[in-house]
């Protein structure tokens, strides 16, 4: 049976407070997650990936890697991640918790170029060389020849490197002879300010058009023949002897050649370049 006794006027005030209540904990509930979320953002990072290399940190300013950044590598991830810190050191190495053995970064230091002078340098550097991609070479390899390399049409001797990942390696020394008759070279004499070196290689190549010949060697640079490079570069005046089966003739080293050598050289050692006996 249906009552037709009219709502009291205390209906309406248990409807509110219980829409009060209803409201109230669904705002707690929200407020808890945003909460969350925000105890979430706060925690801090102890773990970045950058050029293929990760960085985990170890203490303040102490960093440990998977594998070596290179010395550009290493400045952009000092001021891209670590802008705020004034020091920062990665090491290599597996890290272990003993007493502050921040002797382990005794390397670091030395070889993670920390100065933007240095940084400048590689770029400068970098500028006066062509990087050239082996588009058929499954490895990546790219040709790094200097810009100012000589023109083929003349008696020139320089240098030039290959690079997988930025890694230099192959460290070349070309000899050239230009002539319009043929010496047969069979080895080289050089004299650098006094200091003289005896040259002999592999294999010589040989072409001729138009009334003009070359004769060519293109060696791999190696620990022993590294020092006359060295001191070709750093000569007043250096010269080339080419020895043939008769004859020879002699070509002075420009200026300009040396310059070219002596960046070659430093460029080679900055991307980690070896040399090999």
């Amino acid at each position: 049976m249906k009552s037709n006794k009219p709502m009291t006027k205390q209906a309406p005030l248990i409807a509110a407070f219980l829409l009060f209540i209803g409201s109230c904990i669904i705002a707690c509930g929200g407020s808890t997650h945003n909460n969350n979320n925000e105890t979430e953002k706060e925690v801090e990072q102890t773990s970045w990936s950058l050029y293929g290399v990760t960085i985990k940190k170890i203490d303040n300013g102490l960093f440990q890697t998977s594998a070596r950044l290179t010395p550009e590598n290493t400045l952009k991830a000092r001021r891209e991640l670590f802008p705020d810190l004034q020091e920062v050191h990665f090491v290599m190495i597996p890290w272990t918790d003993k007493m502050l053995e921040y002797a382990i970064v005794k390397d670091s230091i030395e070889f993670y170029l920390s100065e933007r002078e240095e940084l400048d340098m590689i770029d400068n550097l970098k500028q006066q060389f062509k990087f050239t991609k082996d588009e058929f070479d499954s490895n990546g390899r790219t040709w790094v020849h200097h810009k100012k390399e000589p023109k083929i049409d003349r008696s020139a001797i320089y240098c030039y490197f290959a690079t997988i990942n930025d890694d230099a390696y192959n460290l070349r020394f070309v000899i050239r002879y230009y002539s319009s008759d043929w010496l047969f070279i069979d080895n080289y004499t050089i004299n650098a300010d006094g200091k003289i070196f005896n040259y002999s290689v592999n294999k010589i190549e040989r072409d001729n058009t138009g009334g003009y010949i070359w004769e060519w060697s293109d060696e791999l640079v190696k620990k022993s023949n590294i020092k006359m490079l060295e001191a070709i570069a750093e000569a007043q005046t250096a010269k080339i002897k080419f020895n043939g089966n008769q004859y020879y003739d002699t070509y002075e080293i420009t200026d300009k050649e040396k310059t070219q050598i002596k960046q070659t050289i430093k460029l080679y050692k900055i991307l980690r370049g070896e040399l090999y006996n």
